[in-house]
């Protein structure tokens, strides 16, 4: 699991290895092994946050990011953000199975709008206006094809 640093947290890596996954975050600046201080060994969430925080000092944090696929978290934090300024960041549908469908829909028209302009920049003025629909963004991508 990829996360920012606000979810660098003790607890959350036990979570995360007890549902038998490994969150992979930057540490903070001032970061220290954890679950060292005393001779008892080291608890088997911690091992891998401790791995990538020897490999982080050795190599520098952005070679670190980029080593370590962190950096990908920007990629998806930013689309998403498109995602939400070209169409909006509340959902219609009510239903959990609803919302699925509406969100891939945005998704295949952000990713149609992409391919047909060669950007992915939205028009301008369209951040200042109501978010376009789905429907609206189906709609110019049919009409620039």
């Amino acid at each position: 699991m990829l996360g920012d640093g606000a979810y660098h947290t003790k607890n959350l890596h036990r979570e995360i290895h007890r549902r038998g996954g490994t969150l992979l975050s930057p540490p903070p600046k001032n970061a220290k092994r954890w679950g060292r201080q005393t001779r008892i060994k080291e608890e088997p969430a911690f091992t891998f946050r401790n791995k990538q925080l020897t490999i982080l000092k050795r190599r520098g944090r952005r070679r670190w990011k980029i080593e370590s696929g962190c950096g990908q978290r920007s990629f998806v934090e930013s689309t998403n953000h498109r995602l939400k300024a070209i169409t909006g960041d509340r959902l219609a549908a009510r239903t959990m199975d609803r919302q699925v469908v509406e969100v891939r829909l945005r998704c295949k028209a952000l990713n149609r709008l992409a391919i047909s302009s060669g950007s992915l920049v939205p028009p301008a003025g369209t951040l200042a206006q109501k978010p376009l629909t789905v429907r609206q963004l189906i709609r110019a991508n049919a009409l620039a094809a």
